[in-house]
């Protein structure tokens, strides 16, 4: 907290990006040590991405880029996108990964498009939230439906936090109401 008593929001930002990162390079350790494990490489991607998107949120200051909240969303999805190829993955669903050549695009130029060609934070934010909540809703209930033997109690966990985490998103899209179009990043 800082002398005012409130949150340095930076600060709590580059904290949080620890936790990713730690996540990140156990899943790359424990991939060198169970190779025939497919899914190691995936949750260690998504968590690189995760750390680098919450750190480069936290590295926004009061004359940034657009870029950079721009750079961040997008890392952010992309890293709830490597989250599902994992699951999948750990679980044995088959599937073809091509939606991610798509997906992760068409996610950049919705934030590109609300920042230069019509800006309005408050539908920038909206469109990814709404994106977010889709895929980690899909990871909950997928999740939640397919953890058996011995996957079926830390699947059941982390359906939980994958859950709680689209409530979040919920929240953010209920609470995006108050946001005007022509507010700032900082205002946020």
């Amino acid at each position: 907290m800082t002398e005012s008593g409130h949150f340095d929001v930076r600060t709590l930002g580059l904290l949080a990006a620890v936790a990713p990162l730690l996540f990140a390079l156990a899943a790359m350790y424990l991939y060198h040590l169970w190779p025939r494990e497919r899914s190691l490489p995936y949750w260690g991607a998504a968590g690189f991405c995760l750390a680098a998107a919450f750190a480069l949120n936290a590295g926004r200051g009061d004359e940034t880029t657009a870029l950079l909240p721009i750079a961040a969303t997008t890392l952010g999805f992309t890293s709830l996108c490597l989250f599902v190829v994992a699951v999948r993955l750990l679980l044995g669903v088959s599937g073809s990964w091509w939606w991610l050549g798509v997906a992760i695009p068409i996610a950049l130029l919705v934030q590109v498009y609300f920042t230069f060609v019509r800006p309005n934070l408050g539908l920038r934010v909206l469109a990814s939230s709404v994106a977010n909540l889709v895929i980690v809703a899909a990871i909950a209930v997928g999740l939640w439906r397919r953890s058996r033997d011995r996957l079926r109690i830390p699947g059941r966990a982390m359906a939980g936090v994958f859950g709680g985490i689209a409530v979040v998103y919920l929240l953010r899209i209920w609470a995006l109401g108050n946001v005007p179009a022509d507010a700032r990043w900082e205002e946020v």
